[in-house]
């Protein structure tokens, strides 16, 4: 009930003060629904769609938001050129329906993924698409675009950190976390603890199980693993996001139970060997200080790649962790573009 009364105590105090008023960010664009499977997703396109060149936006978690990502800066200057598809995945941000845990799977997301691409090709008359997914983004567009099928009419992929292979990432994961945790002991930075967590990692705890995973997740971000440099952390708080946007707080409850169901059934996955089919265009990038997703899983998802080595690039940035848009905005923005501007000229010719 405490929580409960905090919780009212802030919504009445942010309204009061006229943040309540839905945020500058949040506003325009086109809205819409797609609906597939017990599953209704919201899609947000933004940005200029003059020039019909469209940027899927896959967000991470599992059970993440997308919609999110339209507030920060890197993209409101990226929007400028390109159009956002912003889109909230089955279960998880403000997706509405009755996503059943059975449709929790690799595979329904993948079918989800499918038809949204559709969807856009035929409510916007056919443009320019390029794939950008983050973290389990990158699972999942790597997953997509694994199926040849799927790559036809996709100019480009731009995977963020992403999590290719999860059964690789792991143990990467966890030498990241051991080997900081002793220097945090040598230190005397809160050692106690960090010495009980050296014990729990040395009973070789079982990264499948959720409530491990979520338990080393803690300690990542603990050793800045998420954002290297704290200060860098976007600047759209939960209350902003909550009372002054169209989001509720379905955004936040929503991710937990598409974690506990899918997170197990993914966990053991290596999409290395399937990334050797994927010839489209590709930008591979990761963060030098990246404790979830160590940077070693771009390179190697760089070196699986099938696209001729002229079309697929790697870019490790190296004052960032997890988040290279938030942490290196200016030169992931350069990336980017550089990266969109030479294919879609290839596609559009």
């Amino acid at each position: 009930m405490k929580k409960i009364a905090l919780f009212l105590s802030v919504a009445l105090s942010l309204s009061s003060c006229g943040t309540f008023l839905l945020h500058d960010s949040f506003r325009g664009g086109d809205w819409f629904y797609l609906e597939n499977k017990s599953a209704v997703m919201p899609v947000w396109v933004t940005g200029n769609i003059e020039p019909k060149v469209f940027i899927i936006w896959i967000h991470g978690g599992p059970g993440g938001t997308s919609i999110v990502g339209s507030a920060m800066d890197v993209f409101e200057e990226l929007q400028k050129d390109y159009a956002f598809v912003w889109w909230d995945q089955r279960g998880s941000g403000q997706s509405q329906g009755n996503a059943r845990p059975d449709s929790l799977s690799l595979e329904q997301f993948v079918a989800d993924l499918e038809m949204l691409v559709a969807l856009i090709r035929h409510k916007y008359d056919d443009p320019t698409l390029f794939l950008m997914g983050h973290s389990w983004g990158g699972t999942l567009s790597a997953a997509f675009l694994s199926k040849p099928e799927n790559q036809a009419g996709i100019s480009g992929w731009i995977s963020i950190a992403g999590a290719h292979s999860p059964l690789d990432a792991k143990p990467l994961s966890v030498e990241w976390v051991v080997q900081r945790a002793a220097g945090q002991i040598a230190s005397g930075l809160d050692a106690a603890y960090w010495s009980g967590e050296l014990v729990w990692y040395g009973g070789n705890p079982s990264l499948v199980d959720v409530s491990d995973a979520l338990r080393h997740s803690g300690n990542v971000r603990k050793l800045n693993g998420f954002i290297h440099e704290p200060s860098n952390a976007p600047a759209l708080s939960f209350p902003l996001l909550l009372f002054a946007s169209s989001h509720s707080l379905a955004t936040i409850l929503n991710a937990n139970s598409v974690e506990r169901h899918l997170w197990p059934r993914i966990a053991g996955l290596d999409l290395h060997p399937r990334m050797r089919g994927i010839k489209t265009p590709s930008l591979i990038l990761g963060g030098r200080h990246d404790g979830i997703v160590p940077f070693q899983i771009a390179e190697m998802g760089h070196g699986s790649l099938g696209a001729d080595p002229a079309h697929k690039f790697l870019h490790i940035f190296e004052d960032s962790a997890h988040s290279p848009p938030w942490e290196e905005p200016e030169l992931f923005s350069r990336l980017v573009s550089e990266f969109v501007e030479r294919h879609r000229a290839n596609a559009q010719e």
